[in-house]
């Protein structure tokens, strides 16, 4: 089996936008001058977009805290400070804007993580990884949507492009309170590499059929261990899984 061919996947579906990225800062912009509570028409005519457009990405804005509410919807704190700094294009703030949002934000985080295990993906490939892992029926909404989480990872400085793919950009990933994995793939021959420090530890799956094991190199806060293991756990588990199923 490829090591392009492992995926995270999550517990339970995520909403993913359902247009361009371009379209998606027009509406958190439309929801940064509508004040605390807004209805669609509000928020169209300051976005100057039609109302269906603004409804059909609602439940990402919700479920990564750009906006809140019920019927009448406005924008959370972290939201404000995104749409603010998208209204004077400051593109430092955008970043890091957007690198809060990707780091509480388990889905997103795991997006990152799967560039990083594969050592870079294609810019189509990880659109499709998205929609795929986001349990999200293909077609053309969403996969705009998904490549408007593309260009979010690209804009938070937490994935680049180099050598023609993206690979994900550790130096700014250990900023993110929140574990890092940096997965190589190393020959069965090779020599284990040596215990860690406290700084770090590393786990080694068995040994595909292929003879590829994966090298998984944990950075974290010690903040980050109490739930540390659980996380490891349900991520071996999970490629075990897929690596059983995917060789029958």
């Amino acid at each position: 089996m490829a090591i392009n061919e492992w995926r995270i996947m999550t517990e339970e579906t995520f909403r993913l936008p359902k247009s361009s990225y371009d379209e998606l800062v027009k509406i958190i912009r439309g929801y940064g001058s509508s004040g605390q509570s807004a209805n669609l028409d509000e928020v169209a005519q300051a976005a100057a977009m039609d109302t269906t457009i603004i409804s059909r990405n609602n439940a990402f804005l919700m479920s990564v805290g750009i906006i809140e509410g019920g019927r009448a919807k406005g924008i959370t704190e972290k939201g404000r400070a995104l749409s603010r700094a998208l209204q004077f294009d400051v593109s430092n703030d955008i970043s890091a804007q957007w690198r809060d949002i990707v780091a509480s934000n388990e889905f997103l985080q795991k997006m990152v993580t799967a560039v990083s295990i594969r050592g870079g993906m294609e810019d189509s490939a990880l659109q499709s990884h998205i929609a795929y892992s986001a349990g999200e029926s293909k077609s053309a909404h969403v996969m705009a949507g998904a490549g408007a989480v593309v260009q979010i990872l690209k804009v938070s400085g937490l994935v680049m492009e180099q050598d023609g793919k993206l690979i994900a950009n550790l130096s700014e990933a250990q900023g993110v309170p929140s574990v890092s994995l940096r997965g190589t793939v190393k020959e069965l021959e090779k020599p284990a590499p040596p215990p860690m420090d406290n700084a770090g530890a590393l786990l080694v799956p068995p040994h595909s059929a292929l003879g590829i094991s994966l090298q998984i190199q944990i950075q974290c806060t010690a903040a980050d261990l109490p739930g540390l293991a659980p996380k490891l756990r349900a991520l071996l588990k999970e490629l075990r899984e897929e690596s059983k199923a995917e060789g029958e």
